[in-house]
Order: C-alpha cells, then sequence, then structure tokens
C-alpha cells in the first residue's frame, strides 16, 4: 500500500518549493547574472550625423502706403548637415533614458513680393542661425535577435537659436534600429524630427533628421 507523507515531510517539500526560485533570483547563474547587467544599468555613449531638413516657413501678408501696395513675406530655413550625441542608460532590457545634444546651421531667409495691384520681383535677404538642442528623451527598444534592436524615441528639451537670441520649448520623436558589432561597440542609424517654434515666433518648425552613427558601451 502506498504510504501517505507526513505533515513534516509536506513542510519541508513547501519549503523548497519556495526557496528554489529565491535562491535562483538572488544567486543567477553567471550566464544569467552577464544577461542581466548587460541589460540593465547599462551607459552607452552615441555620436551621429546626418541631414537636417526644414519645412516651409511661414508666409505673412501686409501693406505699404503710400502707394496702397499688397505684399507678401515668406520665411524660410537653409537645410544643412545636423550633429547628434549623447548619453543612453538602458534600466531595462526594454527602456532607455537618454540625454542628447543636437546642433546645425540654419540661415534664414525672408522674401518679399509685392502682388496687387500688380505683381512685382520677389527680393529676399539672408542672416545666419544655429540652432541647438538639449533634450531629454525615452527609447523603447524591441530586441529581435541578439544584434539587432529597433527603437522608437520621443522627447522633450530645450531649442535655442543662436543669431536670434530667442529660446522655445522643443519635443522630438522619431525612431530607427541599433546593430551590434561587439561587447564594446554598435551602430545605430534613425530617423528623428525635432519640432519646436520658428524662429521669430512665426509659427512651427518642423525638423527631420535622417542620422547614423556609433555607439560605445560601456
Amino acid at each position: 500500500m502506498k504510504s501517505v507523507p507526513s505533515p513534516r515531510s509536506l513542510c519541508l517539500r513547501a519549503r523548497a518549493l519556495l526557496f528554489l526560485p529565491l535562491a535562483a533570483l538572488l544567486f543567477p547563474s553567471p550566464a544569467q547574472a552577464q544577461k542581466k547587467n548587460w541589460l540593465s544599468g547599462r551607459l552607452d555613449l552615441f555620436t551621429e550625423a546626418g541631414g537636417s531638413f526644414f519645412n516651409a516657413g511661414p508666409t505673412f501678408a501686409f501693406t505699404t502706403f503710400p502707394p496702397l501696395a499688397l505684399n507678401t513675406s515668406k520665411l524660410s530655413l537653409q537645410n544643412s548637415a545636423k550633429l547628434f550625441v549623447g548619453a543612453d542608460l538602458r534600466f531595462t532590457r526594454h527602456d532607455i533614458f537618454e540625454l542628447s545634444y543636437s546642433y546645425n546651421s540654419a540661415d534664414i531667409t525672408d522674401t518679399f513680393q509685392k502682388v496687387f495691384p500688380s505683381p512685382g520681383q520677389p527680393y529676399s535677404y539672408s542672416f545666419p542661425l544655429r540652432e541647438h538642442i538639449l533634450s531629454a528623451d525615452y527609447l523603447r527598444m524591441f530586441p529581435v535577435t541578439k544584434h539587432w534592436e529597433p527603437f522608437l524615441a520621443a522627447g522633450i528639451g530645450k531649442a535655442s537659436w543662436y543669431g536670434l537670441a530667442q529660446s522655445h520649448f522643443s519635443t522630438n520623436l522619431g525612431g530607427g534600429v541599433e546593430y551590434g558589432l561587439s561587447s564594446r561597440w554598435a551602430i545605430r542609424a534613425e530617423d528623428r524630427t525635432f519640432i519646436t517654434r520658428f524662429p521669430g515666433n512665426d509659427g512651427i518648425s518642423y525638423n527631420q533628421a535622417p542620422m547614423i552613427g556609433p555607439v560605445f558601451r560601456f
């Protein structure tokens, strides 16, 4: 006849079932520990470069007198190159907190044209601007293999227009992919759009920036 376990035996078995998961959590195997250390608490430094492409600027209408005439003024920002650098702190496998800085030139052009009562020849003038943006960003990673990690990014910060002595609230949205080359190096490609006030507080500036660059993992 099959014996029935004693209460003491059942108690010991229950303790073992509770202890084993706790021991695995507190004393992970070397492979588990290496994976956990790689995923959480890792600091990455990155440097990227790419293009800086602005949306069309606002157009204004105004009158002059005398003689009475209707005129337009159209603002535009020059496309250029962008530098993007920063540090990433990965606090879970999927979550990264990022501090970033970006720089690009953005010469502004104001084009005037008489439109009424008879169209006139447009004329314009330009002056140099430099855009600096400091941001705090959040990246959501989606690891698909050991090497490939697509991600989405969003952040808020402060945009400063050097040349007009203006600063505005800014946001950025985008996504990309990071490819691990080794335990220390990776390469990252992304496309972000930086959104802030147009220089002179005239409308909204959308700056699209496709970029690529190396990542160093500590």
